[in-house]
């Protein structure tokens, strides 16, 4: 609630209502912001619900307002630290991991933004059959497997939020990956399949006619050389950058690659 975490719920813009959780509501309208179209496609209450009974169990194993304090401090510092070491959810208050993917991860906020006839989905942590679920539920699957101009790859590509039938179903000009090597991801195994998706064999191909014979971009939020020397991260992205070279050279000009070495990036589409 609110008042609990002493953070507001914000209010939909245009909206006289009053404010309420962001999700998949029956006869749920579309969000406008300048001029930009933003449409909620997850979570559902489904996995708000296993949320909340999570959280539940995690208040009722808190004993006293001394323990509360302590939890408060640790959050603090877990946040100060957030950067360098992470919270670590994989065990999470008696609720199961849904396919290998923690609750907290497929209660992730999901958003199709459109804008000039381009649109961006943003799928948060989440995983692919939830993701799937959501765009059913919002029509965007109505017309078949989807193509849309940016991916936002769901938790930085990885192995547990992705398989070959999403990316047979969605596909895209761009697909951005915001990992930064830590825990393995951008995973290896998915950059393959996603290239798979497009020029591999027709069995993994994407289904959606617009991305017959179209050419892609990969879009990497850093590069090996923005990591710390002898760090795993490094590692990580000198494989990836080793794979992503020869899939470019194989692609005879279909996939081109970008790794950022700036602060910022901005998507050329």
């Amino acid at each position: 609630s609110p008042e609990l975490l002493d953070i507001p719920t914000n209010q939909l813009p245009g909206s006289q209502e009053k404010p309420k959780l962001l999700m998949i509501r029956d006869a749920q309208e579309a969000i406008d912001v300048g001029s930009m179209r933003l449409t909620i496609v997850g979570p559902t209450s489904e996995e708000l619900t296993l949320l909340q009974e999570g959280w539940n169990n995690f208040l009722r194993d808190t004993k006293g307002k001394e323990q509360i304090k302590k939890l408060r401090a640790e959050i603090r510092r877990k946040i100060e630290a957030f950067g360098t070491e992470g919270f670590d959810l994989r065990d999470w208050n008696g609720i199961e991991d849904f396919k290998g993917v923690t609750v907290p991860n497929i209660a992730s906020l999901m958003f199709m933004v459109e804008e000039d006839g381009k649109r961006l989905l943003l799928t948060g942590d989440s995983q692919q059959d939830i993701i799937l679920k959501g765009l059913e539920l919002t029509g965007f699957l109505d017309a078949g497997p989807l193509h849309i101009d940016v991916l936002k790859t769901q938790h930085h590509a990885s192995e547990h939020n992705f398989d070959p039938e999403f990316c047979r179903k969605v596909s895209a000009d761009h697909y951005v990956f915001c990992g930064d090597g830590s825990h393995g991801n951008p995973e290896l195994s998915v950059i393959q399949m996603i290239y798979d998706s497009r020029l591999g064999s027709n069995a993994k191909r994407a289904l959606a006619p617009e991305a017959e014979d179209r050419p892609f971009r990969f879009w990497f939020s850093t590069s090996s050389e923005m990591q710390s020397e002898d760090s795993p991260q490094r590692e990580t992205f000198g494989k990836v950058e080793e794979l992503v070279e020869k899939l470019v050279k194989k692609s005879n000009g279909r996939l081109t690659a970008v790794f950022n070495d700036q602060p910022s990036v901005e998507l050329a589409i």
